[in-house]
């Protein structure tokens, strides 16, 4: 079965009340039974820029899912995304800025650290660390996802998303 939990705070809320909040959604949602002691966990932001929450995943909330898997268990917290085409531009011959950057400024690298996950930008290790995966579904997307080898690391993915319209993926 699955099952939506959500936690509500006041705009402007102290950080405090926004940690309690996620921590009691989380709980609310699952048991932790999925995470083994020692388990490499990685936990998927938005951070499309370097603007802060709400533009991105809140800081607060992130240091709060990585305390919460490092008291539950998890051995080792990885912290990572790559931002979108606006400020990242990445192909087989060419980057252009940088997600680690771009976290930086937003303040998720920093909460990640405060909390003890390290943090990782996809596009770092260059073009051949990624792996392309062709969806099951057929869909409007026709072609192989590339998706980054460091999923084949990492026992659990957790993402941490905020809310948003997209192009193409409509509602997030």
């Amino acid at each position: 079965s699955r099952s939506v939990a959500l936690a509500a705070v006041p705009r402007g809320a102290a950080a405090e009340h926004t940690e309690r909040a996620v921590r009691a959604a989380a709980q609310a949602a699952t048991d932790f039974s999925w995470l083994s002691r020692g388990d490499t966990v990685l936990v998927k932001p938005a951070c499309n820029s370097p603007n802060p929450y709400p533009a991105t995943t809140d800081p607060v909330a992130l240091r709060a899912v990585v305390a919460l898997l490092r008291e539950q268990g998890a051995g080792r917290v990885i912290v990572a995304d790559m931002s979108g085409v606006q400020f990242v531009r990445f192909t087989k011959d060419r980057l252009h800025g940088s997600t680690r950057s771009l976290m930086r400024r937003n303040g998720l690298e920093r909460a990640a650290q405060d909390a003890g996950a390290e943090v990782h930008a996809f596009e770092e290790p260059g073009w051949d660390a990624f792996f392309a995966e062709q969806p099951l579904a057929r869909g409007s997307w026709t072609g192989p996802i590339w998706l980054p080898a460091l999923l084949k690391e990492v026992d659990h993915v957790v993402l941490l998303p905020r809310t948003s319209r997209h192009l193409l993926a409509g509602s997030t």
